[in-house]
């Protein structure tokens, strides 16, 4: 990919992306499960699946209308690994939401911890998690 295709993919993502840590209770209770999501959401299907084309992943799925009046709604969503490799790429390039590619990029930097270990996720880790998702919520409202 070119650093034009990249800047373009900044742009769409800075105007009408999404970059957030969805935080999910587990069933039976337990730590929260964190995952890293960024997404596009627009009803001009060319530019999402241009940027699934750009990005060799995710793809581009189509929401029906939400009314009489409406248009589809085109949707591009990646999750963790890529959502985080794509925000490396498309950093230098943002502006709008750079503070939340940071706030994602600190976050995926942190340890992965699969299934239930034995004696638990360590509580300085759980803590660090819900400190970052906090502070991605909060720079959603600025």
């Amino acid at each position: 990919m070119t650093i034009t295709e990249l800047a373009w993919a900044a742009g769409i993502i800075d105007g009408e992306g999404c970059i957030l840590v969805r935080r999910t209770k587990r069933p039976g209770g337990g730590s929260p499960i964190f995952t890293l999501i960024v997404s596009v959401n627009m009803t001009h299907r060319p530019t999402v699946a241009r940027l699934a084309e750009i990005f060799h992943c995710g793809g581009c799925w189509a929401n029906p209308p939400r009314g009489a009046r409406r248009r589809p709604m085109y949707l591009w969503t990646i999750c963790t690994k890529n959502a985080r490799a794509i925000l490396r790429r498309i950093r230098p390039y943002l502006v709008t939401k750079a503070h939340q590619a940071d706030l994602a990029e600190a976050f995926s930097a942190l340890p992965v911890w699969r299934g239930r270990p034995r004696g638990g996720i360590p509580a300085a880790l759980v803590r660090e998690r819900e400190r970052l998702y906090a502070l991605m919520r909060a720079a959603k409202r600025v």
